[in-house]
């Protein structure tokens, strides 16, 4: 699923900037054909926040400009693509830092760390969207925040925790050379460092990684998929952040603000009154939980616990639950990880 936040600036004259552009550019065509119908991947390319809350050393406002950012309900990919073609080195400085060199012999130049470097992005965008997090995010589910609470100290509901996997993509035509056994990080989470073309099936088997240790319960893999946003609040965030975008002559395309989009309110269809029959319903909650209440003649009808997506029926082991925060009335399935939204309160005007 592709978010597309902007639109491409002109064309750079400078070589390495135009080789810089054009290494970008391939990345975003691979993702493109790998990911564009994937249905919990969200990718925005030339992503430029800009965070006078985070300043730099010198005051000015923080900025991160990310390459490519793949975002999904258990985290985020950040993808730094590489122009330089020929060798490059790689070495460990001996105090858990690294070497980078391009070139060979007397011609081998040194050049900042990317993995730092998408590191420090990283570190910018948490912050971004902890800002936001009351927007943004919701409570835990009930029937896990008890025990994500024991297992990690927190219930997860801000952005601090969240996982944000480094993939540094060189152009295809560059040789990497990992010199005097280096490897990259892999605490907490691996770090990649590979060709573009390669870079897809990566972030396929960390994807799935991450989904396959969701359950608290059944994780075999301590820190894959223990933080997590639902469907609606990934959707949520990926539209507030193309939304943040700003590009190097100032303009931002939207202000810091919920970005959700919300339908106007509704009932989830199917739904009818159990006394007369008729849809003329409206959520309701009350001391033994939430219910349709008829319009037409105020019979209380209950409203269904099943999920849409995997079939989950909830009235034996409460595995599907309706939540209510402030308007909105979702269903959570806890076997499948959806939710749905059934109603929205009107809003008095």
């Amino acid at each position: 699923m592709i978010t597309k936040q902007h639109e491409p600036g002109p064309e750079p004259t400078d070589p390495r900037r135009k080789a810089g552009a054009l290494a970008e550019k391939q990345m975003a065509f691979y993702l493109h054909r790998e990911f564009s119908e994937h249905p919990g991947l969200f990718v925005l390319n030339d992503l430029r926040i800009v965070d006078p809350n985070q300043p730099e050393f010198d005051g000015s406002p923080g900025v991160c400009q990310i390459d490519h950012l793949l975002l999904h309900r258990w985290g985020a990919f950040i993808i730094e693509s590489k122009s330089l073609t020929g060798e490059v080195n790689v070495r460990g400085d001996g105090h858990g830092g690294q070497q980078w060199t391009r070139g060979a012999g007397r011609s081998e130049r040194g050049f900042a760390c990317p993995v730092q470097q998408a590191r420090r992005q990283g570190e910018l965008l948490r912050g971004f969207l902890q800002a936001e997090r009351a927007n943004l995010l919701g409570r835990s589910p009930i029937g896990t925040r008890t025990l994500v609470k024991l297992l990690h100290k927190t219930d997860q509901r801000g952005f601090r925790k969240m996982p944000i996997q480094i993939f540094i993509a060189f152009a295809d035509r560059s040789t990497v050379h990992r010199l005097d056994g280096w490897e990259p990080p892999e605490e907490p989470f691996q770090t990649f460092v590979t060709k573009s073309d390669q870079i897809t099936g990566a972030i396929i088997n960390q994807y799935e990684r991450h989904r396959k240790n969701s359950n608290p319960i059944s994780n075999s893999d301590p820190h894959y998929g223990m933080w997590c946003m639902t469907e609606l609040e990934l959707k949520g965030v990926a539209k507030f952040l193309g939304a943040s975008h700003t590009d190097r002559k100032g303009k931002q395309p939207a202000t810091r603000t919920d970005t959700r989009t919300e339908p106007e309110p509704s009932l989830q269809q199917g739904s009818v009154c159990r006394s007369c029959g008729t849809g003329d319903l409206e959520a309701r909650s009350g001391p033994y939980g939430y219910f349709w209440s008829c319009r037409a003649c105020d019979a209380n009808t209950p409203m269904g616990v099943q999920c849409t997506a995997c079939g989950r029926n909830g009235k034996q082991d409460r595995s599907v639950r309706i939540h209510k925060q402030g308007p909105h009335y979702d269903r959570h399935c806890q076997t499948c990880g959806h939710v749905e939204r059934v109603w929205i309160e009107a809003r008095a005007t």
